[in-house]
């Protein structure tokens, strides 16, 4: 975890960290699904 994540992370920002990661740009859509998927 410290080589995949701790260590990729101190030299990207969160943003790139999370499309390197995740291949998708970062993003609100995600947390308003889970968001909205909660109130019901």
């Amino acid at each position: 975890m410290k080589e995949k994540v701790f260590f990729p992370g101190s030299k990207w920002s969160w943003p790139e960290f999370v499309e390197h990661a995740t291949g998708k740009e970062l993003t609100a859509k995600y947390f308003a699904e889970e968001v909205s998927l909660r109130d019901r």
